[in-house]
């Protein structure tokens, strides 16, 4: 069986959207290097509600993170929030989206996005391509 896609929606932080964010995560090892400027929703596709994307891992115990939040046409905000605490049924699996999140786990859900990302290493390990 197919997994779900994500909802894969951008939004742009900008500049100072940018500065917020990385002052939200003053005080852990993240530099500006590890930002995300075009935060991805990561949410199963056509969810409800508000589109989530990470705009900068803080490297906590609990996961927590900087996340881009906005409504479809609306420009994004910041709030930090831990991960999810799922685990797939192996334990081999651990959830990457923000706690209380709507719809499937990261394992649940393909990321188009990845797909495409994988379809171009490919070729480009291909010989003579």
């Amino acid at each position: 069986m197919s997994r779900p896609l994500t909802c894969a929606t951008t939004t742009c932080l900008g500049p100072s959207l940018t500065d917020a964010a990385l002052r939200l995560g003053a005080g852990s090892p993240v530099t500006p290097g590890d930002l995300v400027g075009t935060p991805t929703c990561y949410l199963q596709a056509r969810h409800r509600g508000p589109h989530y994307g990470l705009a900068l891992d803080l490297e906590a115990e609990d996961g927590s993170a900087v996340w881009a939040v906005w409504l479809h046409g609306g420009g994004p905000h910041l709030i930090v929030i831990p991960a999810c605490p799922g685990r797939s049924d192996t334990g081999m699996d651990v959830c990457t989206e923000p706690d209380g999140h709507v719809g499937g786990h990261t394992w649940q859900v393909r990321d188009p996005l990845l797909d495409v990302a994988r379809a171009q290493l490919a070729r480009m390990s291909l010989p003579g391509s």
